[in-house]
């Protein structure tokens, strides 16, 4: 194990891939989340009880996608300097060596994998609030584990930001420079190792999501652990994505995609689920979901 904070997932439709070919579904994973609070003067102690509902309700919709048992340490801090929120694992985990780079896997991701926790009863994961983006902007279901309520007007739904952020905890994250895509040194991440920069702009590689995407997937320049860029670079078509680096819009509730989980599998994630045909993703990204798009409030991406 190294102590590597990874640089990325600061920012923050899909259907839920069920789907399986061929072959008895294996049982989901077993993931337990116990939230804390870094509040110095619990400042925010009336957010709470809200906050850790979505967040845990957010974390579990993850697990019914993986396979192995975990109990992960998520410690919720509030920052006013951030725009939005940034999530994280604490710690990397060391997996192996590719051409002389050491590939360090997220702290959270490796106890899923594994079983064994790195970083012992300290917390595994770090999901930061802005201040003003909590009070706000943002809104907690009181029943997130339906999500039937109405969004308010403006507000942007906590589930969907918690959902994204334990997406950066687990799997979409990193070590390049998001401008040149070079590494800092001689480590990487499982989802750097399927990155590939041509000098304009970022994709990924992985077999699973070129498969499900029906070819590279375009990554947010400047912005590389998500998916999706605005015209004119490759990927508006992502832009509805749970892990677009785009664009969260309000009032809108997010799923965890096929594409999603599928960069889950690339980076090493034992994901339950099966590939869709191509073809299939291909129709379900670039068809109806624009209507959504040309309709929808939408708040820039930081």
């Amino acid at each position: 194990m190294k102590s590597l904070t990874y640089k990325h997932g600061i920012f923050l439709l899909c259907l839920p891939w069920l789907a399986i070919v061929g072959s008895i579904r294996p049982a989901p994973a077993v993931v337990m989340y116990n939230v804390t609070f870094n509040d110095p003067g619990k400042q925010f102690v009336a957010f709470y009880d809200d906050i850790t509902a979505n967040a845990v309700a957010a974390g579990a919709a993850w697990g019914t996608h993986l396979v192995g048992d975990a109990s992960i340490e998520v410690e919720i801090s509030f920052d006013p300097a951030i725009p939005t929120t940034a999530g994280a694992s604490v710690v990397a985990a060391f997996v192996g060596s590719n051409n002389g780079i050491n590939i360090f896997e997220q702290g959270v991701a490796a106890e899923v994998r594994t079983g064994i926790d790195p970083n012992g009863a300290a917390p595994d994961a770090v999901i930061t609030l802005g201040t003003e983006y909590l009070v706000n902007d943002l809104w907690f279901d009181l029943q997130p584990t339906l999500r039937t309520a109405s969004i308010p007007g403006g507000r942007v739904d906590a589930y969907s930001v918690f959902l994204h952020e334990f997406g950066h905890v687990y799997a979409f994250n990193g070590f390049r420079d998001p401008f040149t895509g070079l590494l800092p040194a001689d480590y990487a991440s499982p989802y750097d190792a399927n990155v590939v920069f041509d000098g304009e702009n970022f994709f990924f590689v992985g077999p699973f999501a070129t498969t499900v995407y029906g070819g590279l997937v375009p990554l947010t320049y400047g912005n590389y652990a998500h998916v999706a860029n605005a015209f004119p670079r490759p990927g508006s078509d992502l832009i509805l994505d749970l892990m677009n680096g785009v664009v969260f819009f309000r009032e809108t509730r997010y799923e965890i995609s096929p594409l999603d989980l599928a960069i889950f599998s690339d980076v090493g994630l034992p994901v339950v689920s099966a590939t869709p045909e191509p073809s299939t993703i291909s129709l379900w990204v670039g068809g109806g979901l624009w209507l959504l798009l040309l309709v929808a409030r939408r708040r820039p991406r930081r």
